[in-house]
């Protein structure tokens, strides 16, 4: 009898293990990016089950151009990193994501009209800063090399950029 409580016991254990490094998704939810194949998140469904850990890229609080990373766990879609971007006052408040597509290395993210108005409305720092937080945190949380920027599904065009080609990261010393 002991022999089969501990054997049990360890099977138990092992099934953890191995469940430990899986990601779930229950009925009707996108599974995370986790493959170069293109694959759509849609606003609004089901949340992933799971939860992440998610670095942010952030403008730094010394007045100069620059940035610093915050790691903070957010749920696994791009909403959520959308969310926390805003929670830390590198993203306008209000703002969604309407989709975001990975195609190869290749984000497309579209988002709301109040992204672009926002950004449209600040100089060419807050636009910078904007973008470069944006642009890098999603980058590294999809694992991809460019981005693809529309707001409400057209190209975003401020008084001091048009961004109308793939965006790559920033680079900040």
């Amino acid at each position: 009898m002991k022999r089969l409580l501990a054997g049990l016991l360890a099977l138990t254990m092992l099934l953890a293990l191995c469940a430990c490094g899986s990601k779930t998704t229950t009925a009707g939810e996108t599974p995370p990016v986790e493959t170069p194949e293109t694959q759509t998140e849609t606003p609004n469904a089901s949340p992933v089950a799971s939860t992440v850990e998610c670095t942010l890229v952030l403008p730094n609080d010394d007045g100069i151009l620059g940035v610093e990373e915050k790691t903070v766990t957010v749920e696994n879609n791009a909403q959520s990193v959308m969310d926390a971007l805003i929670e830390n006052g590198a993203a306008p408040e209000g703002t969604r994501v309407n989709s975001a597509e990975v195609d190869g290395k290749t984000l497309k993210l579209d988002l709301s009209k109040e992204f672009g108005d926002a950004v449209r409305g600040t100089g060419t720092a807050g636009e910078t800063m904007y973008l470069a937080s944006l642009v890098d945190t999603f980058l590294v949380f999809y694992d991809c090399d460019q981005l693809v920027l529309t707001v409400a599904g057209q190209t975003l065009e401020t008084g001091h950029q048009v961004y109308d080609q793939p965006i790559e990261m920033y680079l900040f010393d």
